[in-house]
């Protein structure tokens, strides 16, 4: 199953499950494939996102993990690990080649969202404190890598469930407006 792709002039990069990420390339018809070594865990990915120099994968359910590959030897490492019985990310995106964001469900009352600023070298998980109260039933909408949207500097999240708001930030995940919408919820 692969659940995340992601274009590249004239690759299309993806992740799945069994550990896997690779590549199509478009002109030569050949796929490239690697998996992620990591004892008996059974990783399935579904997000994905790119730098000009690095693809970018994060895993779904406990333990949640995200890998930096070298898109030139696909040599990759983890980068994040998060260890919580609720843990579930659903998308990542990239604003720029330094700054990049990832949302996942909620393990306490706000999303889980972790940022970077450093070419995806360190993330950092940001304080329930700081962020906008979810209501009960609301998460993340689908772990499809599609609830972030970036549009210059701002960032777009989407919320669905028993509840369906947009969430925008204007300064990278400082300041959030949380907007209702009139999508049929529940």
């Amino acid at each position: 199953s692969i659940r995340a792709i992601e274009i590249d002039q004239n690759k299309v990069w993806y992740a799945g499950d069994k550990n896997r990420f690779g590549y199509f390339d478009l002109i030569t018809n050949q796929r490239v494939e690697r998996k992620i070594n990591s004892d008996s865990l059974q990783i399935e990915f579904r997000s994905i996102a790119q730098t000009s120099h690095s693809v970018f994968i994060l895993s779904v359910g406990n333990p949640a993990l995200l890998y930096k590959i070298n898109k030139h030897d696909l040599s990759y490492k983890l980068v994040y690990q998060e260890n919580h019985e609720k843990v579930f990310y659903d998308a990542i995106r990239f604003i720029d080649n330094q700054k990049g964001i990832a949302i996942g469900d909620p393990t306490a009352d706000t999303f889980s969202i972790i940022t970077t600023v450093d070419r995806g070298e360190n993330w950092n998980k940001l304080s329930s404190n700081d962020l906008p109260k979810l209501a009960d039933g609301e998460a993340a909408f689908a772990a499809s890598n599609t609830n972030i949207v970036v549009k210059g500097n701002r960032i777009f999240l989407v919320s669905g469930g028993f509840k369906s708001r947009v969430f925008v930030s204007d300064d990278f995940c400082q300041t959030w407006k949380v907007y209702e919408t009139p999508i049929i919820q529940g």
